[in-house]
């Protein structure tokens, strides 16, 4: 996966963009969810919908309002009234992180609460100017409110300000079937570290200046910067742009992996692919991707393995979850677990002669 150019833009006429931003609110009783929620990193995932349920921290972060972009899709599952929502993990979308643990666990859910949700851009926003800039933003992008009525706009960990309409911001959203993917070309593009930069009317300043493709239009070039789900284009003037050769980096998870956690030891009793997880309580919580060999026979009713449950970023200018590493006990009934008599040495992915 190729590495996004991500940005951040602040309003000359505004000195602290994140001074002006106000906490977020969760979604509302009355909200309908549907679809997809973005969830704040920090935000308590319990395996039941009660407020005395255990409950797993996969990350930390600083106050909402200054982490834009700091949160991860999760698909609604399950039955969104109250105050619980039953959300299972999604792929990564329009942000950069998302909810991981051993690839032997698949369908892990929890119940998360409507005030850990974070606001989100849910219907497509373009707005073009009479110089030819823009802001193209999808459904997915996180949103954070400015004092001033506009938004903070999440990217790749950076954020831009922009101002919106309100009925293109919710809690949830419909993601987009088919993304269309970034057009990179064998170069990027450096601006002038002091060169003057416009978005419309109002001059912007650029936290970072390689722009992933241009549009020269004589004295004047469009420098775009652009990710899946969002493009900026800004107003530059053409002496101070300067192509220079790819460096060819790609993304990367940099946080966590798809192995995370899984044991490493192989013995003779195994868990089968399909079984059934559920907490030691018994609610049920997973279901088996691959087979868990054991370290040895269960001793009682129940067979249970820890599995951990952390904030998984990807891409060198993601967001970076603090502390986490959390995890959460899954078990099995003691007499769902297969003793194999012969195993070969195939049997890492699963592969058994019994």
């Amino acid at each position: 996966m190729r590495l996004t150019i991500a940005f951040v833009v602040v309003s000359a006429s505004t000195a602290a963009v994140a001074d002006d931003r106000v906490a977020p609110d969760g979604a509302s009783a009355d909200d309908k969810l549907v679809g997809t929620v973005l969830v704040w990193h920090d935000a308590a995932l319990y395996t039941e919908p009660s407020d005395d349920a255990p409950a797993i921290h996969a990350a930390s972060m600083a106050a909402r309002r200054d982490s834009v972009g700091h949160a991860m899709p999760m698909r609604v599952v399950g039955s969104a009234q109250g105050t619980f929502v039953e959300v299972e993990p999604a792929d990564v979308d329009c942000t950069a992180s998302r909810l991981a643990t051993s690839d032997d666990i698949a369908k892990l859910h929890f119940y998360v609460k409507r005030a850990d949700l974070a606001p989100v851009i849910a219907k497509p926003y373009t707005k073009t100017y009479g110089d030819g800039t823009r802001v193209e933003l999808k459904p997915g992008v996180p949103v954070v409110a400015t004092a001033g009525g506009a938004y903070a706009i999440a990217l790749r960990g950076n954020a831009i300000t922009v101002e919106l309409p309100g009925a293109v911001v919710a809690h949830a959203y419909t993601p987009e079937r088919a993304k269309a993917a970034v057009a990179l070309g064998d170069r990027a593009y450096d601006i002038a570290e002091r060169a003057t930069i416009t978005l419309g009317d109002k001059p912007v300043a650029l936290e970072r200046r390689r722009a992933s493709n241009v549009e020269r239009r004589g004295d004047t070039t469009l420098a775009l910067f652009e990710s899946k789900c969002a493009t900026l284009a800004v107003a530059v003037p053409t002496k101070s742009v300067h192509a220079i050769d790819d460096d060819g980096d790609e993304g990367a998870v940099v946080s966590g992996g798809s192995n995370v956690g899984a044991l490493e030891m192989r013995d003779e009793d195994y868990i089968p692919a399909g079984t059934l997880l559920t907490t030691p309580k018994g609610r049920q919580v997973a279901a088996v991707a691959k087979p868990i060999y054991l370290a040895s026979r269960p001793r009682g009713k129940l067979a249970c393995v820890d599995r951990r449950v952390r904030v998984e970023t990807i891409g060198d200018d993601a967001a970076d979850p603090k502390d986490g590493d959390d995890k959460i006990k899954l078990c099995v009934p003691a007499s769902r677990v297969v003793h194999e008599r012969y195993r070969h040495a195939g049997s890492g992915g699963g592969a058994t002669n019994r």
